[in-house]
């Protein structure tokens, strides 16, 4: 019991970062809750987690959404689940927590040293290729941010029209890889309690964090986030090691 309560507390305060910057809940709950569970429960269980805040996000932001947009992210979702899962079944656990240290570090310094200045001219063909990491991330380490964030935030597209597409872009690769995980037989009894517990906790995050992000701006909370993962992937790494 204890530990499904820090478990719900670490997705709360994903949700609420996510509510904040329009993405991070699984960047920044996982480090938090995969100390109390291996990661065989902590990959499905982040799907239906993730799954559920994002249909919070889209529907939040729906009027904003321009569906030829996001088409190219849901086609290549489908073969990235499919090497997501390939991945997840086939890595020792302590690689799978090395790999998922190192991509959120990675991101985070991306975030810090380039993302203000990046030249926002990516073509939206670059979005397949998005849809295919993101899906292949989410389903082997229960994160598929990254990579439609990093699209996003080179396309020159205003704040809200953003966001909307991150939420349904996230939609159709949670979808897809919680489709691919549960054909794979990933759905314990714990891994689905698990999520059932931390639904709702994201859910009021996320919600708190939308309200926050209305009234106060956004860049001061991303670096800030972006500082909080190079710790918290240093901290997984640090963890392995020892192990």
């Amino acid at each position: 019991m204890e530990s499904l309560l820090v478990i719900a507390l670490g997705w709360a305060a994903g949700g609420f970062v996510n509510g904040l910057a329009g993405f991070g809940a699984a960047l920044v709950a996982m480090p938090l809750v995969a100390a109390h569970m291996d990661m065989v429960t902590a990959v499905p269980s982040c799907g239906l987690i993730v799954l559920a805040l994002n249909v919070q996000m889209f529907w939040t932001f729906r009027r904003y959404l321009l569906w030829t947009r996001i088409r190219l992210i849901l086609l290549g979702a489908v073969p990235g689940a499919a090497l997501g899962v390939t991945v997840l079944r086939s890595l020792p656990e302590g690689a799978l927590k090395v790999g998922m240290a190192v991509f959120i570090m990675a991101y985070a310094a991306w975030g810090l040293c380039c993302e203000n200045g990046a030249e926002r001219t990516l073509a939206q063909g670059w979005g397949l290729l998005a849809g295919l990491l993101s899906a292949l991330f989410g389903t082997a380490f229960g994160f598929n941010g990254p990579p439609i964030v990093a699209y996003v935030a080179m396309t020159g597209w205003d704040k809200n029209s953003c966001k909307a597409v991150l939420g349904a872009g996230f939609i159709g690769t949670a979808v897809t890889m919680v489709g691919a995980q549960a054909a794979a037989g990933l759905y314990t009894g714990r891994a689905v309690l698990v999520a059932l517990a931390a639904i709702p906790a994201v859910i009021v995050g996320g919600w708190l964090g939308v309200r926050v992000a209305a009234r106060l701006g956004e860049q001061s909370y991303r670096n800030l986030v972006y500082i909080l993962l190079l710790v918290m992937g240093a901290s997984i790494l640090w963890g392995v090691w020892r192990g």
